[in-house]
């Protein structure tokens, strides 16, 4: 309804797990790496939990996408089914006979196919959504699963995912069996204020293919006071506040119009279906949104009706103010911006640098980019990417999952690029020129004494050395990064994390030379001290975790390890 207005391609709120518009709170990150670590251990059940609405069933389509080849998985969704059921839900998902009818027969052949993959040296997951819905009996299950084995490895890598009712349910004494089977389990949250903006910004650049402020930063907030940065809830907010907007023909999403829209989903939660009163008084769950249609429509009637300005051109604003309660009453103002200041004309440097992108459109891919970066890394060129990852939709999932076999991880800087520098890594920017249709990636290889980024992009072998000033308008808000992972655990270290990885961080962090550092496997007060000294300095987020930046400024702190910087360590 309001694509074209916006100039959208899609619309950027919609309730469906798109992984093109996929963004990881810090949560989900953690979640993520704990779901990646299960894949390579194999051993015991992981839990994952989190309220309604906080992307559970986002983090596992995203997950399944990225396993590698090696690894095959059965994602079951509808879990309103007894035992047998599952069995037989399990076993189509799989490929394998789900005909017989008694369950001995369903796990015989589902034992005979991990076997199989096991001889392959393949693994298997089962991964369960909204698990608190399954019974006791069907729990206990399986557990019963769980025991099919070799004598060396377990065959089946069991992932339970659901609401926090799950957790009670393990830790029942019916189910101690099974919760004593849990080696991992994680909590989703919901977003952080400053993550449900950059969360808003995200979608909206997808959904743009541009860097746009559509919602004030009032605005944002009020979503966020609304939503509590629930995903779910913050998108139907945004929805809802670009109707309004759309409605009005205003080009952004001020506080009004947002509290506008979280007023009337409010109406819409207070009152029940079916019901007309509430409370003893007349309720209209859509009046809000009614009041603004008829607006519209009064508005945009053929007597009216004028040409739609373009989306960055100066408009006339309208001011929605509320006079009563009920009826609603509406009064439209008018406030004329002033035009906005014309773009500097281009100098010769930024006239070069734009014919040299426009001139590499057809081959500055992903892959040339990712090629070239992997090259400063690996000395040697990268291999050829598959076609099925070539075709994968998210550039964050291309990137991580085509330098796997590289021994490379790639993590994604959204919004704030000072932390570039920080990190002092190569990165991989998509650009767009102004006119909207010359899109591709570049390689941001080296930054110069005189601060000037050295890029290259496609297959051309000169290289362009532009001010970081000079770039930003060509660049939008997403930035790559990749590294070499030197601790063997490519998730965040924290409490949960594998023995050896907090070993590993505990032996580096005392070859830096930082006190009080005991090589034991507990994440003790000192690491968090170290680690929390380490993100002040470096203007990280202190939180006392290890997460890929933090990880990358400790060992960029090393000497011994061979890593391509930006600009060379002083």
């Amino acid at each position: 309804m309001y694509n074209a207005f916006f100039g959208f391609r899609e619309k950027p709120f919609k309730l469906v797990p798109n992984p093109e518009f996929l963004f990881l709170g810090k949560s989900h990150e953690e979640a993520l790496a704990h779901l990646t670590y299960a894949t390579t251990q194999g051993d015991g059940f992981v839990e994952i939990t989190g309220e309604v609405g906080t992307g559970k069933t986002t983090l596992c389509r995203v997950f399944l996408e990225s396993l590698p080849p090696s690894v095959e998985a059965a994602f079951i969704f509808n879990t309103r089914i007894d035992t047998l059921g599952l069995l037989r839900a399990i076993n189509s998902e799989l490929g394998i006979d789900a005909t017989p009818a008694t369950a001995t027969e369903l796990i015989g052949f589902l034992n005979g196919f991990l076997v199989e993959k096991r001889a392959k040296g393949q693994s298997v997951i089962l991964l369960i959504d909204e698990a608190q819905n399954l019974s006791v009996d069907t729990l206990e299950q399986l557990r019963m699963l769980s025991n099919l084995e070799t004598t060396k490895n377990k065959l089946l890598q069991i992932i339970l995912v659901g609401q926090p009712e799950l957790g009670e349910l393990l830790d029942s004494y019916e189910l101690r069996q099974l919760g004593q089977r849990i080696n991992l389990s994680c909590r989703l949250l919901p977003m952080t204020r400053k993550e449900t903006r950059d969360y808003m910004d995200h979608r909206i650049n997808v959904a743009s293919r541009q860097a746009v402020a559509l919602f004030t930063r009032s605005a944002q907030n009020a979503i966020y006071n609304y939503s509590k940065g629930i995903p779910r809830l913050v998108n139907i907010a945004c929805d809802r506040a670009l109707v309004a907007a759309y409605s009005l023909n205003q080009p952004r999403v001020t506080r009004s119009l947002a509290k506008l829209a979280i007023k009337e989903l409010a109406t819409r939660g207070r009152s029940r279906p079916g019901d007309a009163r509430a409370g003893g008084k007349l309720i209209f769950p859509g009046i809000v949104v009614l009041a603004i249609a008829l607006i519209a429509l009064f508005q945009f009637s053929p007597a009216r009706v004028k040409p739609l300005p373009p989306l960055h051109a100066p408009v006339a604003v309208a001011t929605p103010k509320i006079e009563a309660p009920h009826p609603i009453s509406v009064r439209v103002e008018q406030k004329v911006q002033k035009p906005p200041a014309p773009a500097p004309p281009l100098n010769e440097t930024s006239k070069t640098i734009h014919t040299y992108l426009a001139g590499q459109a057809d081959s500055a891919t992903r892959e040339t980019a990712l090629s070239r970066v992997i090259a400063l890394w690996n000395n040697t060129p990268a291999a050829p990417v598959p076609s099925l990852v070539n075709e994968m939709p998210g550039d964050h999932d291309f990137f991580r999952i085509a330098a796997i076999p590289e021994g490379l991880e790639v993590i994604r800087v959204q919004g704030d690029f000072s932390v570039l520098e920080t990190l002092n890594l190569p990165v991989i920017l998509p650009y767009v020129l102004p006119n909207q249709e010359t899109k591709g990636y570049l390689a941001m290889i080296r930054i110069t004494d005189d601060h000037r980024c050295v890029i290259v992009a496609g297959k051309s072998a000169k290289a362009f050395k532009v001010t970081f000033e000079e770039l930003l308008p060509l660049v939008t808000k997403q930035a790559y990064i990749v590294y070499k992972e030197r601790l063997g655990y490519s998730g965040i270290i924290s409490k949960r994390s594998p023995r050896t990885s907090k070993i590993n961080l505990k032996l580096l962090l005392e070859e830096l030379g930082f006190p009080g550092i005991e090589i034991t496997p507990d994440y003790d007060g000192p690491v968090q001290r170290a680690i929390k000294r380490v993100q002040a300095a470096n203007g990280l987020t202190v939180d006392g975790l290890a997460g890929p930046m933090t990880k990358i400024v400790l060992y960029n702190r090393k000497p011994s390890f061979s890593t391509p910087y930006l600009r060379n360590q002083e």
